[in-house]
This record gives structure tokens, sequence and C-alpha cells, in this order.
């Protein structure tokens, strides 16, 4: 199931990336680090299809948002559907926000993605925002692992059954299928030994 906690979970993974100089140390989140608008996102995103060319050293801030709809579903036809994102062209804003009919930004409300029309921001519910917003999971956290599948490397298409509980995380592999790389802990309850999707647990 495709949720916004999820969505929202794999944005949140990605707190403290950097865009780069050049052409070098993309999956670094810090490494590398410059104004060149050279990131993992578009290189991603190309690599999956998307656009009509190569989109790195442009703006990236649309593109961000198309490379987190595709690591959701782990598809260029389902993340583009379930976007609403325009095909060849819909890596700018301008023909990003055109299925959604949008007028000019003003400070009456705010745009919401999927939404035909403006709302008042107070009417915008709370009820998905994932818990821990501030925290960003690295190498050497304890978790609460929640899923039921780990996998043998981080972009495995093989899952295995594995037990929830506590965890700790290892290792990590930012912009794979599963970035995170997770070991049980002795008496948490989990059998976790592998590769695991961002949004599966939560900080312990």
């Amino acid at each position: 199931m495709y949720t916004v906690k999820k969505l929202l979970a794999i944005a949140i993974a990605e707190l403290g990336y950097m865009e780069k100089e050049t052409n070098s140390m993309l999956d670094h989140k810090t490494a590398n680090a410059g104004d060149g608008n050279w990131t993992r996102y578009a290189r991603d995103l190309h690599a999956a299809g998307y656009y009509q060319a190569p989109k790195n050293g442009y703006a990236w801030c649309d593109m961000f948002v198309d490379w987190l709809f595709y690591k959701l579903t782990g598809s260029k036809e389902k993340g583009e559907y379930l976007e609403c994102q325009t095909g060849l062209y819909g890596a700018g804003c301008e023909w990003s926000s055109d299925p959604y009919h949008c007028r000019a930004v003003n400070d009456a409300g705010v745009f919401v993605g999927g939404v035909y029309g403006w709302v008042d921001a107070n009417t915008i519910s709370a009820v998905d925002k994932p818990a821990e917003t501030d925290w960003v999971p690295d190498k050497g956290d304890v978790v609460m692992f929640n899923g039921d599948t780990h996998y043998t490397s981080s972009n495995s298409n093989k899952p295995k059954k594995c037990q929830g509980g506590k965890a700790k995380i290892t290792a990590t592999n930012p912009g794979s299928k599963h970035p995170f790389h997770l070991v049980r802990i002795a008496g948490g309850g989990a059998t976790v030994y592998g590769w695991v999707d961002a949004g599966t647990f939560t900080k312990a």
C-alpha cells in the first residue's frame, strides 16, 4: 500500500543530502557539496527512463518529488501515475503543476499535490505525519523494526521473512531499494539480519 506516511519516511531519510558540485560522490550525503545541481535523484530518474534528456545540472527541487514517488512505488509507470507526473517534460515545476490546474501562489492558502484547487492551511490534517520528524536514521542507531521482510543486499528483489523487534542500524546505502542494514539485538525479539526499506522502523 502506498501511503503518505511511507512517502514522507523516504523523504526524511534524505535529510542532510547536499547537491554536488560535479558528477562525483552522488550517493554520499555531504561529499563534493557545491552548487552545480548534480544529484543522485536526477541520475536515478534518468536511468529509470524519466524525462526527454538527462537533467543533472538543472534545478532539482521538482525532480526530488518525482524521485520520492519513484522510490515509493519502485516503478516509473506507477510513480508517474500516482503523482500525476507529466511525462517527458515533468522535470520542471510549471509542467508538473499543470495537471492540478494551479493558479499563481498567493497568501490565502497552500496548494496540496493531488487536490484540484486551493485549501486553507488550517484544514490540512497531520494524521499521516510520521513521528520523530527531527530524527535522521543513521549507522549505530537502535531502532524498533516493525517489518517482516529483509534482503541479503540493498538492491535485492528477493525478500526473506523475519520477525520485528529491537535492532541496530549497522550500515546505510542511500538511493538503494532497501537503504538500511539492520542486525537484531539480543533479547529484543527481532530476527532481522539484512537490508530493509525506509519506513519499516522507528527510533527505539
